[in-house]
């Protein structure tokens, strides 16, 4: 590898990693969803520092170019990234529709219990003339 190229890759790797890392001290990620960037920005300083490492595996597993398992690699990244998404949006479905059926009934309760107070002030203001509930 070239050295400026993997100069520029060790320093946008490590960006990458103080990103992360900014964005979770400020509370703006989460640490769940922090792991899966973790694990890309550490492996992408590696491949960066050990220009050899990814060519080592991919000799390993049986691939001919180290860049197609980057690839390769890459695009499980992003697919387990989005399966965490799709399962906390499922989630996050369900408790909003939750959330919204429970204020529906709240509210009808409010309604209920507001036009009873109301029957019952309208009985007040009749004077002493009427049978009260004691």
């Amino acid at each position: 590898m070239n050295i400026g190229v993997q100069i520029f890759s060790v320093t946008a790797s490590v960006l990458a990693l103080v990103l992360v890392f900014l964005m979770l001290r400020r509370k703006s990620f989460r640490e769940r969803h922090a792991v899966w960037w973790l694990i890309a920005g550490v492996c992408a300083v590696i491949a960066s520092l050990f220009p050899d490492v990814p060519q080592f595996f991919a000799n390993a597993i049986g691939i001919a170019d180290a860049m197609n398992l980057v690839f390769f690699v890459s695009t499980v990244l992003l697919f387990l990234v989005c399966v965490q998404f799709s399962l906390e949006l499922t989630s996050l479905e369900a408790r909003v529709r939750r959330l919204a059926e429970e204020t529906a009934l709240q509210d009808e309760r409010i309604r209920l219990l507001e036009t009873a107070a109301g029957a019952d002030a309208g009985d007040d203001r009749r004077g002493d003339d009427g049978p009260r509930a004691g």
